[in-house]
C-alpha cells in the first residue's frame, strides 16, 4: 500500500473515531493551510493537526527542530500532545546525518486522541508487515521454481 494511501486510511479512521463536540456538534476537517492558525484552531475548538508524510515525502515535510517540535512543545504546555504517529515528537532526536534540517510526519492535539491515531498507525504498521511478509514470501517461492526451471533445462542440454 502506497504511504499517501495508508496515511489518509489512518487519518479518517481517526477523525471518524474522535467523538462528537461537547456541543453535539460532529467533528469536521478543517484545513486552513497555515501550521500556526490550524493549530490555534485545534487549541481552541479540540481535533488533531496532521502533516503526514507522503509517498514523495515518507517523512513529512515540517522540520523537527523549526517547525514541529517548537508546535509540539506549545501543544504539550497546553494540555496537548505532539506525535510523530509511532511516539512524541519532543523524543525525537535528529541524527548527525541529516542534521538540523531532520523532517518528520507531525500530528498534533489532545493526548487522548493523538493515543488513539498512534495506535491506528500501529495495527496499519503490523497489517502492512504482514503483507510485505506474504509477498516475500511469494517473490522467494516464484525465485526457487524460476531457478528450478532454469536446472531442468540445463539438464536437458
Amino acid at each position: 500500500m502506497y504511504i499517501s494511501q495508508c496515511h489518509s486510511l489512518i487519518m479518517i479512521h481517526s477523525i471518524q473515531s474522535i467523538p462528537s463536540k461537547p456541543s453535539g456538534k460532529p467533528v469536521s476537517a478543517r484545513h486552513v493551510g497555515a501550521m500556526v492558525a490550524d493549530v490555534h484552531n485545534v487549541l481552541l475548538n479540540g481535533g488533531i493537526y496532521g502533516y503526514p508524510g507522503t509517498a514523495e515525502n515518507p517523512n513529512g515535510k515540517l522540520r523537527l527542530l523549526y517547525e514541529s517540535a517548537p508546535m509540539a512543545m506549545i501543544m504539550e504546555q497546553a494540555g496537548g500532545a505532539g506525535s510523530t504517529g509511532d511516539g512524541r515528537i519532543l523524543d525525537v532526536l535528529p541524527d548527525a546525518a541529516s542534521g538540523v534540517h531532520v523532517r518528520v510526519p507531525t500530528y498534533l492535539g489532545s493526548p487522548e486522541n493523538l493515543f488513539e491515531l498512534d495506535k491506528v498507525h500501529r495495527e496499519y504498521e503490523e497489517e502492512e508487515s504482514k503483507v510485505e511478509e506474504a509477498d516475500f514470501k511469494e517473490l522467494a517461492e516464484e525465485i526457487a521454481a524460476a531457478d528450478t526451471a532454469k536446472e531442468e533445462v540445463a539438464l536437458e542440454d
